[in-house]
C-alpha cells in the first residue's frame, strides 16, 4: 500500500480489528465477518484521504483546514453512501445499518445521531468502537499504539456504556497485547 494512503489503511484495519474483536466475543461467522469487511471498505468510501487526514489531524471537525464543501461533503458522507447501496441488492442490509451508526459516540466528530448506546447493536457498536480505534491509532502513517494506551482511561470512560462494553473490554485485550494478532 502506497504512503499516503490514508483512506485504504484505514478500511483494511478497520476489517481486521472489528473481524478480529467478532470472533473474540462469539460473535463471528462467515456472514457477520462479511458484513463487517463491507463495512469497513465503504463507510468512508465517498470520502478522500486528504479529507480523512485533515480531520484526523485536527482537535475537532471545526479546527480542521477543510473548505465549506469539504465539511458539507464529510457530515453528509454516511447519507451519501447509503444512498447508493439502497441502489444495489448485492450487499447484505444489515451493512447499511453499520454504516449508519458508525460514528455513534464518537470522540472524534460530532456527527452522530446521538443514539443511546443501548439502542444501538452489539454488531453496530462493535464497528464503531473498531473505526474510532483505527482513527485514534493511525496517524501519517503510523500505528501508535503507545500513544492510544496513555489515553486509554478517556476512551474507556466514555465507550463503557450499552452494548459498547463488551466490545471494549475485548478492544482492551487488543490494546495491551493480550490477545495474539497473528
Amino acid at each position: 500500500m502506497k504512503k499516503g494512503d490514508y483512506l485504504a489503511q484505514h478500511s483494511m484495519m478497520l476489517a481486521f480489528i472489528s473481524c478480529l474483536m467478532a470472533k473474540e466475543i462469539g460473535i463471528a461467522s462467515p456472514q457477520i465477518n462479511q458484513k463487517l469487511t463491507y463495512a469497513s471498505m465503504l463507510h468512508d468510501l465517498s470520502l478522500t484521504s486528504n479529507i480523512l487526514e485533515s480531520i484526523q489531524e485536527s482537535e475537532t471537525l471545526e479546527d480542521s483546514s477543510l473548505s465549506w464543501q469539504e465539511h458539507k461533503k464529510y457530515k453528509n458522507h454516511t447519507q451519501d453512501i447509503l444512498e447508493h447501496l439502497r441502489k444495489t441488492s448485492k450487499i447484505p442490509g444489515d451493512v447499511e445499518d453499520i454504516i449508519n451508526d458508525h460514528h455513534e459516540l464518537s470522540q472524534s466528530n460530532n456527527i452522530a445521531s446521538k443514539k443511546s448506546p443501548s439502542m444501538i447493536s452489539q454488531l453496530n457498536a462493535l464497528f464503531a468502537l473498531s473505526d474510532e480505534f483505527c482513527h485514534q491509532v493511525h496517524f501519517k502513517d503510523e500505528i501508535n499504539l503507545d500513544l492510544f494506551r496513555i489515553h486509554w482511561d478517556d476512551f474507556y470512560n466514555h465507550y463503557n456504556k450499552g452494548n459498547f462494553k463488551k466490545p471494549l473490554e475485548c478492544l482492551k485485550k487488543i490494546v495491551f497485547n493480550k490477545i495474539d494478532l497473528s
